[in-house]
């Protein structure tokens, strides 16, 4: 049989530390069993001048730690959309 598959350690940053931690205003609550759910949240960064994103991490900090799937959206000022970060992940 072969060894038990280690994971990575969810609570370690896989870009390296973050300059900006960005929350969801509220819990998403996910039923147990229940269809693909594809909800839109706005979380407000707070920033109030223009900043370059290197890089982003979705990364769940309750409940049970999984990401099945995810978008995303950085929304300009005036209102253009663009998709920052596209990630689907099986576990």
């Amino acid at each position: 049989m072969p060894p038990p598959r280690k994971f990575d350690d969810i609570n370690k940053w896989t870009i390296g530390t973050p300059d900006l931690i960005v929350q969801m205003p509220k819990d998403v609550p996910v039923p147990a069993k229940a269809p693909d759910q594809w909800r839109d949240v706005l979380a407000d960064p707070g920033l109030t001048e223009d900043r370059y994103i290197k890089s982003v991490e979705l990364k769940p900090i309750k409940g049970y730690k999984a990401i099945h799937h995810g978008v995303l959206r950085a929304i300009a000022s005036d209102g253009l959309l663009e998709v920052v970060h596209d990630v689907t992940v099986t576990v």
